[in-house]
């Protein structure tokens, strides 16, 4: 009979640990928080891979691989593509330095929560001129804006 008894109490805490450690991760779970991929088609998505900063192409972040997401600041490391415009933008030389980027600024846009600026900062060989880092809005405008 006791060790009945001792088999159910041990069951029993063995379920509310179990209980208590899937609440933690279910209170722990990121927000679904979203980032405008691309300037032009001001697309959101969900954790992109890559995010288009400018117009005709030319600067772009790519192979984004994330820190940390969801919270009031994601993280994360990638690549970025610059082509440089010597002699002009269709034939100038393509720059692949390493970037980290920082998104934040939570806002609400289309019913959902998104990251409104990135900062970023690029290590390697850039075409001259161009900022080594910078804050960009990242906020929808226009005809599909918030």
């Amino acid at each position: 009979m006791l060790r009945c008894r001792r088999t159910v109490a041990l069951a029993l805490a063995l379920v509310l640990a179990a209980l208590a450690y899937g609440g933690a991760a279910i209170a722990a779970a990121p927000k679904k928080v979203y980032v405008e991929q691309d300037i032009v088609g001001q697309e959101l998505a969900y954790r992109p891979h890559a995010i288009g900063l400018s117009a005709d192409g030319t600067f772009a972040l790519t192979g984004i691989k994330y820190e940390s997401y969801g919270g009031a600041v994601a993280t994360a490391s990638a690549r970025a593509y610059v082509r440089g415009c010597t002699p002009n933008c269709a034939e100038g030389k393509v720059y692949r330095p390493a970037a980290s980027l920082r998104l934040e600024a939570q806002i609400q846009c289309r019913g959902k929560t998104i990251y409104s600026k990135l900062r970023y900062k690029l290590d390697g060989p850039l075409p001259a001129g161009f900022r080594r880092q910078a804050i960009e809005p990242l906020r929808p405008v226009g005809p599909k804006g918030c």
